[in-house]
């Protein structure tokens, strides 16, 4: 996997200076510290895909009644949550980060899964990653579509517009730059799961 550092570039193209960055981000929530972005490690298999928004949209597909697509501004109308949720790596190391965005569940349901959906597929823009998550794994704990992490929108490079905060799941169901989101009813494998992966990726 390609290890790639965090850019200081906000995604509607705001450069700022490090120490601005520090003194915008949030440190501390709900008690508990926040690892700072700049500390951040990040790994990914894709570049941050160009994002225009103009032309963004969210699909909601597959196994569903009504297919949808929402832009970025639609998504962020819909009601957000901050949590904080620690990160973790397979190779062993993570942080920990205050993730914002609506609830998975809020955009899939307008969409009418079918009875026999049981599996929730993200898809990136690049089309290069994908992977998933139990559909009753993403409502029982609520998982969130970040947009956000830290209180600042998600950089190019760690996952804008949206990603998925995958909570007591490794990394690599985390996935970035989500552009699809696709119900099914049968399991999936997505890139590392076809590679030996656990398709189950819980945090022991």
């Amino acid at each position: 996997m390609r290890k790639r550092g965090w850019p200081v570039v906000l995604a509607l193209g705001l450069v700022l200076t490090m120490a601005a960055v520090e003194d915008a981000e949030i440190t501390e929530y709900a008690g508990r510290k926040l690892t700072p972005l700049a500390q951040q490690r990040w790994t990914t298999i894709e570049s941050a895909p160009p994002v225009d928004l103009a032309s963004y949209r969210l699909r909601i597909d597959g196994a569903v009644a009504k297919p949808l697509e929402l832009s970025y501004a639609e998504v962020g109308a819909l009601p957000q949550e901050s949590r904080v949720i620690d990160f973790k790596c397979v190779e062993g190391w993570g942080f920990t980060g205050l993730w914002s965005g609506p609830k998975i569940e809020d955009l899939i349901k307008p969409a009418l899964p079918s009875p026999k959906a049981k599996t929730v597929i993200f898809h990136t823009i690049g089309g290069e990653y994908s992977s998933s998550l139990p559909l009753d794994y993403v409502l029982s704990r609520k998982i969130l579509l970040a947009s956000k992490i830290n209180g600042l929108p998600l950089a190019p490079a760690r996952g804008f517009p949206f990603q998925v905060a995958a909570e007591s799941k490794y990394g690599y169901k985390w996935v970035h730059w989500v552009v699809r989101i696709e119900l099914s009813e049968k399991d999936y494998k997505g890139y590392w799961e076809k590679r030996g992966y656990s398709n189950s990726a819980t945090i022991r």
